[in-house]
């Protein structure tokens, strides 16, 4: 079962059941990465949707001079959907557990329960 915090930030978006919730859980995938690695280079199609349950995301593009520049970060319980193709790269600051979902799936959620709100189009064509 996923976690609480996941319900309430979907809650937050829009009112879901648990049954709602249910649905969603189904497409959801879960994965447990030590730090300092790379989930979107630069350049990358981002598909997916992801949700920190513990750990951090920093997303980042790096200067002609070699700086970095911190674009977005994503704590426990907060969701990052990076652009697509990614101008910047993403990857963990210390070890992260997280859930990940193909947008395109969220998408095929969003079509049979329109009346959720979920995710919406303008949402969606800006990740694709």
């Amino acid at each position: 079962m996923y976690s609480v915090a996941l319900f309430n930030n979907l809650n937050n978006y829009s009112s879901i059941s648990e049954e709602q919730f249910s649905l969603i859980a189904e497409v959801l995938s879960r994965r447990l990465i030590k730090k300092k690695r790379a989930l979107i280079e630069e350049g990358d199609i981002c598909r997916n949707l992801f949700f920190v349950e513990k750990g951090a995301l920093r997303s980042y593009s790096t200067g002609n001079d070699g700086t970095e520049h911190v674009m977005q970060l994503a704590i426990e319980n907060q969701v990052s959907l990076p652009r697509s193709p990614a101008r910047s790269q993403l990857s963990l600051l210390r070890r992260v557990k997280f859930c990940f979902c193909l947008i395109l799936k969220l998408t095929i959620y969003a079509r049979a329960y329109p009346s959720s709100k979920l995710i919406s189009a303008s949402c969606i064509s800006a990740h694709m």
